[in-house]
């Protein structure tokens, strides 16, 4: 692909997120649910913060950037 430009060029370096960005605020005692499992409106509360994980119900369930949002809409990052 020499000379030939690809979709992830067009963003500058310096503007991409790290991996481990959350385009929302945590904080413990959060609510929140999963984006990606069909049919799963269970609220869950976030019990302990990792860089790249959210820890749910102490332990028992796992939040990633990509597969967990917010109950309130206030929490989103602008």
């Amino acid at each position: 692909m020499d000379g030939q430009f690809s979709i992830f060029d067009i963003r500058d370096e310096a503007a991409k997120p790290s991996p481990s960005a959350y385009r929302f605020r945590r904080y413990i005692g959060q609510k929140v649910r999963f984006g990606t499992h069909v049919g799963d409106n269970q609220e869950h509360t976030v019990t302990s913060i990792e860089r790249y994980y959210t820890i749910l119900d102490d332990g028992r369930w796992v939040g990633t950037p990509t597969t967990i949002y917010p109950v309130e809409k206030g929490d989103y990052i602008v």
